[in-house]
């Protein structure tokens, strides 16, 4: 009898701290932000690669999009306006970020960036620049130039600092930002795990937009 207590008592509280771990609360775990919201579902990441930051939370972004929904993507937002870089340069990169995506070919170009600001400590002064270090990470260079300049990758550039402006409008500037079907900025002050982070934006992914 004392067994089975002791079993009933340890699946008890499991399953209770599994029902404390979901319980996510709005202005605790996450924020609502202005505006409508997305039309699809979406995972956006406000960042910039000179932040140091948003390079070690890399792992953690690429163990959230291994988790997420076949039909979500996890799109990275890159923003400018980082203290004493180059506003052109920014824009140059925030172009190669939406290129990488439009190529499929995150997984070469956007570690190859980080790796050279964050642990090669090098930095970019020419689009030039940016090429040779796609090609070294073993992308094509002249279908990367050609996605570049393309009017396809000025229209998602375009959009991209729409977005920025917004979520800066809403009082929020500070760089990794996780914001869900653009419309719940994730809080990670009380989350203390990586399964718990996972946990919330699936959350939030499935949350109805009010």
């Amino acid at each position: 009898m004392k067994i089975k207590l002791l079993i009933t008592l340890v699946v008890s509280l499991f399953f209770m701290s599994v029902a404390q771990a979901t319980n996510f609360t709005e202005g605790d775990y996450y924020q609502v932000l202005k505006g409508s919201g997305t039309t699809q579902k979406e995972v956006r990441e406000y960042f910039s690669f000179y932040c140091p930051h948003c390079f070690n939370k890399e792992p953690l972004m690429q163990a959230l999009k291994a988790k997420l929904p076949a039909d979500v993507n996890l799109v990275k937002n890159h923003i400018t306006g980082m203290h004493n870089r180059k506003v052109e340069i920014e824009n140059d990169l925030t172009k190669a970020a939406i290129s990488a995506r439009l190529m499929d070919a995150d997984e070469q170009i956007i570690p190859a960036i980080f790796n050279y600001i964050h642990l090669s400590h090098a930095d970019f002064y020419s689009v030039k620049d940016i090429h040779n270090l796609v090609v070294l990470s073993g992308v094509d260079g002249d279908k990367f130039d050609k996605v570049f300049n393309s009017l396809a990758v000025q229209n998602e550039f375009d959009q991209t600092n729409k977005n920025t402006q917004w979520l800066r409008e809403q009082g929020y500037s500070s760089v990794p930002t996780l914001v869900i079907n653009g419309k719940y900025k994730l809080d990670g002050k009380n989350i203390h795990s990586i399964d718990e982070y996972i946990q919330l934006v699936l959350f939030l992914l499935d949350k109805p937009i009010n």
